[in-house]
């Protein structure tokens, strides 16, 4: 079959639909892009049949690539001359191979989840579809917010600030845009649903271009980076928790939080409840005790004041504690002296054994040595 290749063919978006062995598979036109990173939707019946393009063959470059759901470029792809596919509703117009396709840049074409944004103190998403291998925006119906990384775990999918200085945020903040602003940048696939993970069925053409509109930064820093920021600001330290180091100097640095400039109020109001919720969760609020019990005067006072208050009843605890500990000591003394003395009898009977050995063995001597004797005097009487 003679194939020619088409030269002013547009770059495509499209997505993975199943191998038919490991050379060959097909894949679903999504859309076209055009000039400036715009893209537009794809009409399947420019792609017959079936509004596909077949892949002749390197079909396992594309599926080792790409995860379901996700967008990847081809950026060639060429006709049958001979028109088959008119004759034969099984064969496609088009076809390309694995090669042709290449992924997309990372804040390319990001989907947009349709839910209100994730307190930042559980970060997790209504929606359990699955996402495609990218960073992801949320729409509460009133401002986009993201780019946002997403892990998946035991309780759901959970969302972090996607960190790159490519996009000109402060670390740890998303872009917050009204949707009308954004509207001309996000491109809904209503005819292909069937293909995509539902939710979403809506994409950001480009994270770059929300500079170029009116836009804030979404704070939306986790509790382990908001720890490690802290550390670094207060303590100049890079340690990412709390130990028993630092625990005290944590809670003197929480103290003069109001004394700082240049914080967030939702920052320093979030820090003054974490610490002393990591404190509670941990064994530091113990160590921060026993510390200020031992060591500080007010601490040397509440001791001293709790004695005062409670003597009978510490001195009877005491006693108590005392008489339990001298008869659990007295019970293993007398398990010690039971043992001793069976030690020293079972001493006392090898000892009466051995010496009656010994005693055998010197009557056994002194016979063998008579029986020696008797045996000379008669040799000499025979002389």
């Amino acid at each position: 079959m003679e194939k020619t290749k088409i030269n002013d063919s547009k770059p495509i978006l499209a997505l993975k639909d199943r191998p038919i062995s490991s050379d060959g598979g097909f894949v679903i036109p999504i859309a076209y892009e055009l000039e400036s990173n715009n893209y537009t939707i794809a009409d399947r019946y420019d792609f017959p049949n079936n509004g596909r393009i077949w892949v002749s063959s390197e079909y396992e470059t594309i599926d080792r690539r790409f995860s379901d759901y996700e967008f990847f470029r081809v950026n060639r792809y060429s006709a049958d001359d001979n028109e088959a596919y008119i004759e034969n509703d099984y064969l496609e117009k088009y076809w390309m191979r694995g090669s042709d396709a290449e992924a997309l840049k990372r804040f390319e074409m990001c989907p947009i989840i349709k839910e209100d944004l994730p307190d930042v103190e559980r970060p997790y998403l209504n929606s359990i579809a699955p996402l495609p291998n990218r960073s992801v925006f949320v729409n509460d119906n009133t401002y986009l917010f993201g780019p946002f990384e997403w892990t998946k775990d035991d309780e759901g999918i959970r969302l972090s600030a996607a960190q790159s200085p490519l996009l000109g945020l402060k670390p740890d903040h998303v872009f917050k845009v009204k949707i009308p602003e954004v509207s001309q940048f996000i491109i809904k696939f209503d005819n292909f649903k069937n293909h995509f993970s539902l939710p979403p069925a809506e994409y950001l053409f480009n994270t770059n271009f929300l500079k170029a509109v009116e836009y804030n930064q979404q704070d939306y820093i986790s509790d382990d980076r908001l720890v490690t920021w802290g550390n670094k600001n207060f303590l100049k330290s890079s340690i990412a928790k709390l130990n028993r180091k630092t625990a005290t100097e944590w809670l003197e640095a929480v103290k003069n939080l109001k004394n700082l400039t240049g914080m967030d109020t939702n920052r320093r109001d979030r820090i003054v409840k974490l610490i002393p919720k990591m404190l509670e969760e941990s064994t530091q609020q113990a160590s921060f005790i026993n510390n200020f019990l031992t060591n500080e005067s007010e601490g040397q006072k509440i001791v001293d004041q709790y004695l005062v208050d409670n003597k009978d009843k510490f001195f009877k605890d005491q006693l108590k504690h005392i008489e339990e500990r001298a008869e659990k000591e007295a019970v293993k003394l007398r398990r010690d002296m039971y043992f001793l003395r069976a030690k020293r009898d079972q001493l006392y009977r090898e000892m009466e054994e051995l010496n009656k050995k010994k005693k055998e063995e010197q009557t056994r001597y002194e016979q063998e040595r008579k029986q020696e004797l008797r045996s000379i005097e008669e040799r000499i009487g025979k002389l």
